[in-house]
């Protein structure tokens, strides 16, 4: 075709790292059959698609984080379906299913469930922040990125690197929005006031973010969907 590839390398002067946080894994046996979700995921999966928990649902955690997810998933169970409880990580013995959980073993106990929700405290995200530089430190759940009251976290080179939210430690979803908004002002502000700044740097504000997609919910029959015309069978 007569057409050639480039590749384009960019230097950016700030670079700002809002990379969140990840739900992290309790360690008990059988951890990783299918239907052992994070909580958080699970809840926001059920507000996205505005569908309901169908089956048994127990949390894994403990203290105020644990109870605010059982409470945030409990409010989204279907009307026949049983509490959703909280059980202590320690008090596990080991999750029981074939093809996916069926059971949680808490000692001589045994909660029949179609899934549990892990609701651990979650941990930072911080590898590409710590592979370009940026100072770390233990926040009890993972490694948070250290940095100043306005959010500057280092530099690279003739990059100056910024972080903000979940990055720097967990503190949820609305407080890491309005540190993003603090910290993503700071940055424009620097701009502005650098030698030959953009005249439109407030260009680059936050924008609201992408609207949730298209989900829809349907019914399984043992080990298959039901049929999408008539919810009558398997397919």
């Amino acid at each position: 075709s007569g057409e050639l590839e480039r590749l384009h390398g960019l230097r950016p002067r700030h670079l700002l790292f809002a990379t969140g946080s990840r739900d992290t894994m309790v360690p008990f046996a059988n951890n990783d059959l299918p239907g052992i979700v994070a909580a958080r995921g699970l809840a926001t999966a059920l507000r996205r698609s505005g569908t309901r928990l169908a089956v048994t649902c127990v949390v894994v955690g403990e203290g105020e984080l644990a109870e605010r997810r059982r409470a945030e998933l409990d409010a989204l169970r279907g009307p026949e379906v049983a509490s959703v409880e909280l059980v202590a990580p320690s008090h596990i013995t080991r999750a029981e299913g074939r093809e996916r959980v069926e059971a949680l073993v808490c000692g001589d106990r045994r909660i029949a469930c179609g899934l549990v929700a892990i609701a651990s405290a979650p941990a930072p995200a911080h590898e590409l922040a710590a592979q370009a530089g940026a100072k770390l430190r233990f926040d009890g759940a993972g490694f948070a990125v250290v940095r100043d009251g306005q959010g500057r976290c280092g530099r690279l080179g003739a990059t100056s690197l910024w972080a903000c939210g979940d990055l720097c430690g967990f503190v949820g979803a609305a407080a890491a929005r309005r540190d993003g908004e603090r910290v993503a002002q700071a940055v424009l502000e620097t701009i502005a006031a650098e030698p030959g700044a953009a005249i439109d740097a407030q260009a680059f504000a936050v924008s609201p973010p992408p609207a949730a997609p298209q989900l829809r919910e349907r019914a399984v029959v043992g080990d298959a969907f039901a049929s999408p015309r008539d919810e009558g069978g398997p397919t």
